[in-house]
């Protein structure tokens, strides 16, 4: 066993990421997640607008209704 693998003042090979490079990882991850989501939201939106759309089940047809008579 090598005892530099035990020595705390010996340096790693891979330098640990410092918490602000973490946290612009993370701020990318999430606006992506955002971005797919309001891509999704945009998508149901857009099939609400056709209000009776012979592909909808009984209940979006319901749900349809309902958000064009509160427009």
């Amino acid at each position: 066993m090598d005892p530099a693998l035990f020595d705390p003042s010996s340096k790693p090979d891979v330098e640990t990421p410092t918490p602000q490079f973490v946290n612009e990882k993370l701020l990318k991850c999430m606006r992506e997640e955002i971005a797919i989501a309001n891509k999704d939201l945009n998508y149901i939106l857009d099939s609400i607008s056709s209000k009776e759309d012979p592909d909808l089940c009984e209940e979006d047809r319901w749900w349809s209704r309902a958000f064009h008579q509160r427009l």
